[in-house]
């Protein structure tokens, strides 16, 4: 299984601005579940970049390219907002790292 973090962060000045295109994202309807499952939708915290917003997702077997590019749609519906960053990372189970590894987790 694999999951998708997007971070994004932009500067505070800008929260309203962020916060209406989200309303407007927000409408177009839910991901599709299909392709991937909402783990942390968003969670928002201050940083050093200003604001900053992380979700997870975790990708249905198969989907990987379907879930890559709906993440990056995403993050560009954000893309004219001034300072606005992002950044897409996969990562692994910890099962699924381990195996990588050669080894195995004990059940």
């Amino acid at each position: 299984m694999v999951y998708i973090i997007t971070t994004v962060w932009f500067p505070p000045s800008k929260r309203m601005e962020v916060a209406n295109k989200a309303i407007e994202v927000a409408q177009k309807g839910p991901l599709d579940p299909s392709i991937i499952t909402v783990v942390v939708p968003n969670a928002i915290m201050g940083s050093p970049n200003g604001i900053t917003v992380l979700s997870i997702v975790e990708v249905k077997q198969g989907k990987l390219e379907e879930a890559l590019t709906l993440a990056a749609e995403n993050v560009m519906y954000y893309a004219d907002i001034e300072g606005f960053n992002y950044k897409i990372d996969l990562a692994n189970t910890q099962a699924e790292g381990m195996t990588m590894l050669g080894l195995k987790m004990p059940e």
